[in-house]
């Protein structure tokens, strides 16, 4: 999505010249983000996002984990497909990142960056610890939908879209999960502020993935201009939108 045209969405009445780009979360596609883009939409904002190829490309190099690298450069390829010069971002999850690394090789194309509950801030982690942590979100989100506190068709398809994201593909799956686990974008982000990119962090407070308290503990105002706290789990800017068009 990112055009005007029959392939993409965008307001009538724009708000700001500036698009935003999305950068999924794993397990992230155009599905999934269908109700945070539609909202933006009508906001007035113009938007930009992808679902990742789960086909794995052969790239060299020994600076970033390749599986991040391959989902860094389709950002930066869709902003020049799209003719696009700078943008405002938005990551959630993973999506920081690789929209990290795709920012510090070209900080020229974004103005503003938020992270939503992101990867890489809170130390790391062993795998088995990260996987734990990641299926107790999903176990909380079940909860909610069945007391009524977010949509159950919404959750449905987020699990939908996770199955099929893994099946697609489960050895690139488990690559970038590891990533996920072992990843530390803090320098990165005290390098991408000195270029003068506006950085802002959200972080929900129920998140059993990105704990708010490590959070806490690993930001530090070097790194970033604004930190939030809202209500919420990992994966609320996906089901529940609308609190995080308010922050």
């Amino acid at each position: 999505r990112g055009d005007c045209g029959a392939d993409g969405i965008c307001a009538e009445r724009e708000k700001t010249s500036t698009p935003v780009l999305i950068a999924p979360g794993w397990g992230g596609t155009l599905e999934t983000l269908n109700e945070p883009l539609n909202l933006l939409v009508k906001e007035g904002y113009r938007v930009l996002s992808l679902s990742h190829s789960r086909e794995t490309f052969k790239i060299n190099s020994n600076e970033y984990n390749l599986a991040e690298l391959q989902k860094a450069y389709a950002l930066l390829a869709l902003l020049e497909q799209k003719g696009i010069e700078k943008v405002d971002a938005v990551a959630h999850s993973e999506g920081a990142i690789n929209l990290i690394i795709a920012a510090i090789k070209h900080p020229e194309k974004f103005r503003n960056i938020v992270l939503v509950n992101p990867a890489g801030m809170i130390g790391k982690n062993t795998f088995p610890e990260h996987l734990f942590k990641f299926y107790a979100e999903l176990f909380q989100e079940f909860k909610s939908s069945l007391r009524g506190e977010v949509a159950p068709i919404s959750v449905g398809r987020e699990y939908k879209e996770i199955v099929k994201y893994f099946l697609s593909n489960p050895v690139l799956s488990l690559r970038e999960a590891v990533a996920i686990s072992q990843a530390d974008i803090t320098q990165t982000l005290k390098e991408l502020k000195d270029y003068g990119i506006g950085i802002s962090v959200i972080s929900a407070v129920d998140d059993k993935i990105i704990l708010a308290e490590k959070m806490q503990e690993n930001v530090s105002l070097d790194m970033v201009d604004g930190f939030y706290s809202i209500k919420g789990g990992h994966n609320s800017m996906l089901l529940q939108p609308k609190e995080y068009i308010r922050v």
